[in-house]
């Protein structure tokens, strides 16, 4: 029985080698603004046409720059429930360490993601708290839904 135990316990101080520290990643979640945007004009702040039968694109933006960090990965998702286009966003990132300087740059930091085909109707662009109502067919001023 002492035999089998000295080779596991001596495996003991290696375990944690293994893993990968969790407690190093940060995220936010439904933060920034989401708004509708037209992919086939640039830049997307033009403003927005959102046809009748066609998909609609949605680009979160979580805040003015990307945070100082590595391994940065951006998501979102739109599900379509009645009239409300439910905007859901993620975002996470491995923080550099305080002895390591910032690039000076700011660099975006969004999600983009698609809904099903949007028949004709009123909806609601909701995110993160935030609300704004549309009409499909329409083209004009961008729309957003900001978080609270």
């Amino acid at each position: 029985m002492r035999r089998a135990l000295v080779p596991v316990l001596l495996l003991l101080p290696f375990t944690g080698c293994l893993e990968t520290p969790t407690d190093d990643v940060e995220e936010v979640r439904d933060e920034g603004e989401a708004c509708l945007v037209d992919v086939t004009t640039a830049p997307y702040g033009t403003g927005v046409v959102v046809e009748a039968g066609e998909a609609a694109t949605v680009r979160v933006a979580f805040g003015d720059c990307a945070p100082c960090g590595e391994d940065i990965e951006s998501t979102c998702s739109v599900s379509v429930e009645g009239g409300q286009l439910a905007v859901s966003a993620v975002s996470s990132w491995v923080p550099l360490g305080d002895d390591v300087d910032c690039p000076a740059d700011c660099r975006p930091w969004f999600a983009e993601c698609t809904s099903e085909p949007l028949p004709a109707g009123s909806y609601v662009l909701a995110y993160g708290g935030g609300a704004e109502p549309f009409t499909v067919p329409s083209s004009g001023a961008i729309i957003c839904a900001v978080s609270d």
